[in-house]
């Protein structure tokens, strides 16, 4: 499946989802997110200030794609993470054209393994337990796409 994207400064773009072994060259996997599951199968998500989404962010160019997923999670949602698994892997040529420039995203799902304080912050308001059917129903930005993404999720559990 590929989507594609016009940017708010008109910039098309295009994600597309790859099979669940395709081998994505690890140097080229620029963000990762989530969908993460609690002991009665709902999901952790965060509200922005826009909307309510699943936790996701960039890695930074000294850390691995897991050090990324630990301090995400704690830094959006408060929490901690187990049984990392890639539900879905998302090709995208946001930055570039050329084939060889493609960039990568990771989602992952699993559960939820620990609890922490919640603070709000710059990066979300608040934490929300919500079923994947009502999350979808709520998502605002492209339902498609999101969807794709819980149906990856929930049939990696």
């Amino acid at each position: 499946m590929t989507d594609k994207f016009i940017t708010d400064k008109l910039k098309s773009f295009n994600f597309t989802f790859k099979e669940s072994d395709f081998n994505f060259p690890k140097d080229k996997v620029t963000s990762v997110a989530w969908v993460i599951f609690d002991e009665n199968w709902d999901i952790v998500t965060i509200e922005l200030d826009r909307w309510i989404d699943i936790p996701w962010g960039h890695i930074k160019i000294w850390e691995t794609i897991k050090e990324a997923l630990i301090r995400e999670c704690r830094e959006e949602a408060f929490i901690e993470i187990d049984d990392l698994k890639v539900s879905s892997i998302i090709e995208s040529d946001y930055f570039w054209t050329k084939k060889e420039d493609l960039t990568y995203m990771l989602i992952f799902s699993w559960k939820l393994k620990k609890e922490l304080l919640f603070q709000e912050n710059k990066e979300s308001k608040k934490r929300i337990y919500i079923s994947p059917k009502d999350f979808l129903l709520n998502y605002t930005w492209n339902k498609e796409f999101m969807e794709k993404i819980i149906f990856n999720a929930i049939n990696y559990k």
